[in-house]
């Protein structure tokens, strides 16, 4: 092989781990600049008197829910069986709320 050809091979490679170590950089520098546009969000609308952003993992959720299930057999001459059923679900009262008092100062504090 050329010393040409050697060349152009060993820049193909320094290219090539120069991009695959970009393209590791991008991922850790997305996630700072995610975490960071959070931390301002959830300050502006703590100053604006809003609990954070909704997080589902720290939501809690109460329902009152009436369940009645019925079941009528009828006996008919002859050996029949009839059997007919009912249920019924009805939803009486349910609340969901979320609390989101984490930020990027505590968050790691809270047990």
């Amino acid at each position: 092989m050329t010393r040409r050809g050697q060349s152009t091979i060993e820049h193909a490679l320094f290219l090539g781990a120069v991009m695959a170590g970009l393209l590791t950089i991008q991922t850790v520098v997305q996630r700072g600049l995610n975490a960071r546009y959070r931390t301002m969000v959830d300050g502006a609308v703590t100053v604006a008197g809003g609990s954070g952003q909704y997080e589902p993992y720290y939501a809690k959720s109460q329902s009152k829910v009436l369940q009645s299930h019925t079941v009528s057999t009828t006996y008919v001459p002859g050996g029949e069986v009839r059997r007919s059923t009912r249920d019924r679900n009805i939803v009486e009262s349910g609340e969901q709320t979320g609390e989101t008092n984490l930020d990027a100062d505590n968050a790691w504090d809270q047990k």
